[in-house]
């Protein structure tokens, strides 16, 4: 029921369709999803299927031109979208910015998207999540909600600020091992038969 591709040449057309129908403006062209993966280097971008149709997909890519942040530093969770509509039954969507005072990980990103970043781009690397104060809703939220939510909790570490494809950006290290530790009590079954933490 549930699969993860790296994108080849996949025909998207439905998934800009449904992307543009939630007004996920990055992810609802080839141009805004794919351009990325001509100019990054080391990038690739994760499709979600679920019941045959992309739900969620994410990207990561190394940071080579941030040296600043580590030898073989990754940006993950780059481009990361869910068309919650499109999942049902027991794994229907939960909004992460519903999660209050405890850590709680059942959400596709962190059961499946995190991971696909995470074994990509390889565990005992500098991970980064970047953010930034984006006029955008969600984007927005991000950065002034979930990231410090999750910085709160020791799941990512203090930002460093940093000027990044022409704008000032906050880079949030990933405590990776914290993080799949408190998600291993909470990990889906078959997210853990696609991918193995």
């Amino acid at each position: 029921m549930w699969k993860i591709e790296t994108y080849n040449n996949q025909d998207l057309t439905e998934w800009y369709a449904a992307a543009e129908s939630k007004k996920y403006y990055n992810n609802s062209s080839p141009e805004m999803l794919l351009s990325f993966l001509e100019t990054e280097d080391d990038a690739r971008l994760f499709l979600l299927y679920y019941k045959d149709k992309i739900v969620a997909n994410v990207a990561a890519h190394r940071l080579s031109s941030l040296g600043i942040l580590g030898k073989n530093a990754y940006r993950i969770a780059a481009r990361i979208c869910v068309v919650h509509d499109l999942i049902d039954g027991q794994r229907e969507f939960k909004a992460l910015r519903s999660v209050k005072h405890h850590i709680n990980h059942d959400h596709v990103a962190a059961q499946f998207l995190f991971p696909a970043c995470i074994e990509f781009a390889g565990k005992n690397n500098p991970l980064y999540i970047s953010t930034h104060a984006s006029k955008i809703a969600s984007q927005r939220a991000v950065h002034e909600r979930w990231a410090p939510y999750w910085q709160s909790i020791g799941l990512l570490k203090d930002p460093i600020e940093l000027e990044y494809r022409g704008s000032f950006q906050s880079f949030w290290k990933l405590n990776v091992e914290y993080f799949y530790s408190t998600l291993k009590d909470q990990r889906w079954p078959e997210a853990q038969a696609l991918i193995t933490i």
